[in-house]
C-alpha cells in the first residue's frame, strides 16, 4: 500500500514521512511511570536528637541557645521561676529541691 507513495528514486517524500510519524505518535499508547524520590533513613532510631541536651523543665531537646544552671539544662524561655514564671535571665535565683525560684 505504501508503494504508491514512493518517489522515482525509491524514497518517500518528506510530507509522507512526517504524516507517518504523526500517525505513529497519535496512535501509540501513552505510558507513564510513577517515580518516588529516594528516602534516606537516619543512622540511629532518633537521628541526631540523642545528642541534644534535654530541657529540665519541658523535657524537649534543646537546639541553639542553652541555659545551664547547676547540672540542669533549659531553653532560654524555660529558664523561669517555678512559682511565678518570671524569666530568671540576669536575675537572682536559687534552687529548692531541684526547682528554680526567683530571689526577690
Amino acid at each position: 500500500a505504501l508503494q504508491e507513495f514512493v518517489d522515482g528514486d525509491g524514497t518517500f517524500p518528506t510530507t509522507i514521512l512526517i504524516a507517518i510519524i504523526i500517525f505513529i505518535i497519535r496512535t501509540r499508547p501513552i505510558v507513564t511511570k510513577s517515580v518516588r524520590a529516594p528516602m534516606t533513613k537516619p543512622s540511629t532510631p532518633m537521628g541526631n536528637l540523642q545528642k541534644l541536651p534535654l530541657c529540665d523543665k519541658c523535657g524537649n531537646g534543646i537546639v541553639g541557645t542553652v541555659v545551664k544552671a547547676r547540672d540542669k539544662y533549659r531553653h532560654p524561655g524555660c529558664f523561669v521561676c517555678s512559682d511565678c514564671d518570671v524569666n530568671l535571665k540576669q536575675k537572682g535565683y536559687f534552687f529548692v529541691e531541684g526547682q528554680l525560684y526567683f530571689h526577690q
